[in-house]
């Protein structure tokens, strides 16, 4: 199945009408959760240590933590990133719930005009307001806004870096190339900085952004100088790490946290409070602490690999299988405000639509020419009916594992580097997550993008023109 590209003066290059829609849906929408939460919903779950943290910071206290007994040590077991745009916010608009709200609006406004833009390069305006709108209005990422956690700022730095891909696989001159792969390293660096895990996307991003590039020479400069722009942005808190710690952790030291609560004796594939192993029970110190519980993981990985590698799936589950992000979170700050019959109805509506957006995806995954068509039939249909089945993880993969082969193509515009960008995310989640452990709001930043390609899909399905049948014979009885 052959799709054709839309003319220039169908694209949304310059649809500053759709622009601003697109912008003022999804900053309406926010500031209107953002009201009704107002001084209602106080900081819960990571948002207490977030919300402490970036009052220190804005008000010149460092990035610091006083304790019950009054001292004061410097920290690092959570990544600098999300705190130090929360205490910017503070120090405008003074700390509290609501600040932090007006921001995670302006974050997830940001998203949703980065896929508008992002689809409009490759698909008509009509095409790329349904996919901004949608995004705008996504029940999980617009319940999201009130929640002082870090995942709304992840997603905005990551969907920038993505935009910053998709453009620079499709511009015409070196100028705007280069500002595009300057775009791409900046985002990535905030994106780490927010969360490490990021760093899985800087090589693949890298390589999607300058396949245009036909000079190998020139193409080795290109990626040199975003992987240099990413890391250097980061080298100065890795170095303050050092100074401080005197272990140059790169950005944050929870690594050795969260492999223990994914292989520690019990471990369910979600997050539980650590059982803190004999060998560490008198160790202190941020940057020891979380050595020594990187060290015993890695002891219980190699003594039962097969139980390790059997919670993987389950890990994935609860990463997919299910959303309420942001409902979970107003429950467990204010519960007589947003019981948990509230939760139940946001997750299902939530689930809804990303299992929706999936459905289309993997059809049109389906569906596409491929020298393994009957596999790739077998894997797009057999994925989308475990969307019907508590395992949606299943599907997940099954849509990664069809984008997976458009790395051996050289496509340098159009879908494939929308395609290329969903198929980074969704591995480097799932891979992450295979790892550590899952939580359904690890899975946000993958829901603006699976819809971008979904509204893509829907667009080329529709578009294909169908084949005549073929004429009748008459009978020669």
């Amino acid at each position: 199945m052959a799709f054709r590209r839309p003319p220039e003066d169908k694209l949304a290059l310059t649809d500053w009408r759709g622009l601003a829609c697109v912008a003022a849906v999804a900053w309406v929408a926010r500031i209107a959760i953002a009201a009704w939460t107002l001084d209602r919903f106080p900081p819960a779950h990571d948002g207490v240590r977030y919300d402490a943290l970036a009052i220190r910071l804005a008000q010149g206290l460092g990035y610091t933590w006083s304790w019950p007994d009054g001292k004061v040590t410097p920290v690092a077991h959570y990544p600098v990133g999300y705190p130090a745009l929360l205490a910017a916010v503070y120090r405008l608009l003074g700390p509290s719930p609501h600040a932090a709200a007006i921001l995670n609006a302006m974050l997830g406004t940001v998203v949703a005009i980065t896929v508008f833009l992002s689809v409009g390069g490759v698909a008509s305006r009509r095409c790329a307001r349904a996919a901004g709108v949608s995004v705008a209005m996504h029940p999980g990422m617009v319940l999201f806004t009130p929640c002082i956690m870090s995942e709304g700022a992840f997603t905005a730095a990551i969907s920038l870096a993505a935009f910053g891909v998709i453009r620079a696989a499709r511009g015409r001159h070196d100028w705007t190339r280069w500002t595009d792969r300057s775009l791409l390293g900046i985002s990535l660096a905030g994106a780490m900085l927010i969360r490490p895990q990021a760093i899985l996307c800087l090589p693949f991003f890298s390589w999607s952004a300058t396949r245009a590039i036909q000079s190998r020479t020139r193409r080795a400069l290109a990626i040199a100088w975003i992987g240099l722009l990413a890391l250097g942005l980061c080298v100065p808190w890795t170095v303050r790490n050092g100074h401080t710690f005197g272990r140059y952790a790169f950005v944050s030291m929870n690594g050795g946290w969260n492999l223990l609560i994914g292989a520690q004796p019990g471990a369910t594939g979600g997050w539980q409070s650590v059982q803190v192993p004999a060998s560490c029970s008198g160790v202190f110190g941020e940057a020891e602490t979380d050595s020594c519980f990187a060290r015993e993981a890695r002891h219980l990985i190699v003594n039962e690999p097969i139980r390790w590698v059997l919670l993987a799936p389950r890990k994935l589950a609860f990463t997919f299988d299910c959303g309420a992000i942001g409902g979970y979170y107003l429950f467990l700050s204010n519960p007589k405000l947003f019981p948990w019959r509230a939760v139940l109805g946001a997750a299902g509506f939530e689930t809804l639509v990303e299992r929706a957006a999936l459905f289309v995806c993997l059809i049109h995954e389906a569906r596409r020419q491929s020298a393994r068509q009957r596999l790739r039939r077998i894997m797009g249909y057999g994925g989308a009916a475990f969307l019907l089945t508590p395992a949606a993880w299943i599907s997940v993969v099954s849509l990664a594992l069809l984008l997976l082969p458009c790395w051996s193509r050289a496509r340098p515009a159009g879908t494939g580097a929308l395609r290329d960008v969903v198929s980074v995310i969704l591995w480097t989640t799932i891979a992450t997550h295979a790892v550590f452990f899952g939580e359904p709001r690890f899975a946000m930043v993958t829901y603006p993008w699976v819809i971008a390609l979904a509204a893509v899909g829907l667009e080329e399905m529709a578009r294909t023109p169908r084949l005549p049948r073929e004429p009748s014979v008459p009978s020669l009885k």
